[in-house]
């Protein structure tokens, strides 16, 4: 019998007894050794046409796996599929609003209608994405068995948190560019979700630190192009490398990254606490953002908290242009910037730099929801499920073409904040600057640099992407594991119990 009849049988029975668990037990127990595997586990989601990236592969497994052992035996899986079972039913009464949770089926609108009543927002796109995983059988509707099929190995039935699995945020950033808007990182309605979102956040630091660090040649090399006066000559990127190792030797190619690292804790921080102050004020459901207002809402954080960190950027700039001895530290380079070009210098470029972020997430959004969607359309065409490398080069192609278009605001920013060191320029504006450029170096000149910026967009974003999901799932399961241990059992993050609060429904 095939995996997904197996799981057919268990999920459209009323009530499971042992032989139906252990059927479906067995199918995913493909080396048939007795016990599931992560590696089984995560085939058994991608048959199903779940989600089964690894940090929904943890969290499952670690729900599951009541004696942490990294395996799931059957007497821990016949005890999950129970519980579940009666989640669902929970979520299934919740969705029809009917104490009895009557078994007729669902159709899209009143799945609208109950997501409403949840409490959330819903898409057409989402409402179709929902529909055409869980309508197995292609009729327009959502019957029990249906829903059973779809929630059955899913970590959370919460029918508010259903659709979380459709909304993907992984609030790192990559340092591939200056324009980044901000992300919500909480992906729940209550103070539950909090340790989830301080694990994200701190991985993403951490994940945007190595990456970071690993592309600073790149990045530094970046910078002295950018930032070179318009006209100079011997400015190709293995001239300004060599010139670089000559300076300071290996170690040069560092220079400025300290700061770069430094500034992640506090930018990401500001973004993700300003985004809240700017739903509230902003969006009609704080609690429920649309795309409209989400976008306006983390635009605004964007640029908030841009111009909170902004001094690091120009004392970064400041390192990262300048030759070995021109300052002897960080703080060496803020007092001297202080004192002979007063606090206003710490703000040099502001204006390209707020400028930028607006049409950067623009085009970002709107090219990876093309893609996106055109990707998830082919992939569901052919009932499997895109490849990692897949949806990473969707990333990297949206990200690319934004910052293409953005990059003569970021050359801009970079030569206004280089200015006041010696043999830089110095600009009255921004406007000045974008002038001059123009007229000595014509459009090309816009785009000096590109070719380092170009080529760490796929280190920087594979590494931190690498960083993420390992720290991310480790943090992740390590709190499901705790859930599970907890008083009652926490197995599936139900909605209801006094020792699994959920969101409201």
């Amino acid at each position: 019998m095939g995996r997904r009849t197996t799981f057919n049988v268990v999920a459209g029975s009323s009530e499971l007894n042992d032989e139906d668990i252990e059927r479906l037990f067995s199918a995913i127990d493909l080396n048939k050794n007795g016990l599931i595997e992560k590696h089984e586990l995560a085939d058994s989601l991608r048959h199903l046409g779940l989600a089964c990236g690894p940090e929904v592969v943890e969290a499952l497994l670690a729900r599951i796996d009541r004696n942490q052992d990294g395996v799931i035996h059957l007497e821990e899986f016949k005890q999950f599929i129970r519980l579940r079972a009666a989640d669902i039913r929970e979520a299934w009464c919740r969705l029809r609003h009917d104490e009895l949770g009557g078994d007729r089926p669902l159709t899209s609108a009143e799945v609208r209608v109950a997501v409403e009543r949840a409490g959330m927002k819903i898409s057409d796109d989402q409402l179709r994405a929902f529909m055409a995983l869980l309508d197995r059988n292609g009729d327009g509707t959502i019957s029990l068995e249906e829903f059973k099929h779809g929630l059955m190995l899913v970590p959370d039935v919460n029918p508010v948190a259903v659709f979380d699995d459709f909304v993907d945020a992984t609030p790192f950033d990559a340092g591939g560019s200056s324009y980044e808007m901000a992300r919500d990182a909480r992906r729940g309605q209550d103070s539950d979700t909090w340790p989830k979102v301080g694990v994200k956040l701190t991985a993403g630091g951490i994940a945007g630190a190595v990456s970071r660090t690993c592309t600073a040649p790149l990045d530094r090399l970046r910078s002295l192009l950018q930032a070179a006066p318009p006209g100079s000559r011997g400015c190709g990127f293995l001239q300004v490398a060599r010139t670089v190792l000559l300076d300071g030797g290996v170690l040069a190619f560092f220079r400025g990254n300290g700061v770069n690292c430094a500034k992640i804790a506090p930018e990401t921080a500001a973004k993700f606490f300003l985004f809240e102050r700017f739903k509230q004020a902003l969006a009609a459901d704080p609690e429920n953002v649309t795309l409209s207002e989400r976008f306006v809402s983390g635009g605004c954080a964007g640029m908030a908290a841009q111009a909170l960190i902004y001094p690091l950027e120009v004392v970064k700039t400041r390192m990262a242009v300048s030759r070995r001895g021109t300052y002897g530290g960080v703080w060496s380079c803020v007092r001297t910037i202080h004192a002979s070009e007063g606090p206003v210098a710490f703000y040099k470029g502001l204006g390209p730099s707020l400028a930028g972020v607006m049409p950067y997430a623009a085009i970002d959004l709107a090219t990876s929801s093309v893609l996106r969607e055109a990707i998830r359309q082919t992939y569901q065409g052919a009932g499997r499920e895109p490849e990692f490398s897949v949806l990473l080069s969707c990333g990297m192609v949206s990200s690319t073409l934004a910052m293409l278009c953005t990059y003569p605001l970021n050359l801009v920013r970079t030569r206004m904040q280089a200015s006041g060191i010696p043999g830089v320029p110095v600009y009255s504006s921004p406007a000045a600057c974008f002038q001059h450029t123009i007229r000595v170096d014509g459009f090309a000149g816009l785009y000096r640099g590109i070719l380092p910026n170009m080529l760490k967009v796929l280190p920087a974003t594979s590494i931190a992407v690498a960083c993420y999901d390992k720290l991310s799932a480790h943090g992740l399961a390590a709190l499901a594991a705790d859930d599970a241990a907890g008083p009652g059992g926490r197995w599936c993050g139900s909605c209801s119990g006094p020792s699994a609060p959920g969101r409201k429904a």
